[in-house]
């Protein structure tokens, strides 16, 4: 698995100027406002709903400030469903 890193986002100039100058953004379930005061993410990787956005501004830091909350996006390692134990039962043939 990735180190999870940190990375600083907000919103780009462009949205700035609109009138809620917010941007929110669905990340599995989570919903993510984007403002002029930067969000902190941790995640091994980044969300491509937030890599990808073009009204993103996104840079990589080595930590948050101090006090400031971080929303964690760490993808829980894969889990293999265990295999069956019972056969299933058979089936009969109607007569």
């Amino acid at each position: 698995m990735k180190e999870p890193k940190i990375y600083k986002i907000r919103v780009t100039g462009e949205v700035l100027e609109t009138p809620n100058a917010t941007r929110r953004v669905d990340v599995d379930g989570q919903v993510v406002t984007f403002g002029r005061e930067p969000v902190y993410v941790r995640a091994a990787e980044l969300p491509p709903q937030l890599a990808d956005d073009p009204y993103l501004r996104i840079e990589m830091v080595d930590s948050a400030p101090p006090d400031v909350e971080v929303i964690e996006f760490l993808k829980p390692e894969r889990v293999q469903d265990p295999a069956p134990t019972a056969a299933a039962p058979a089936t009969r043939k109607r007569s």
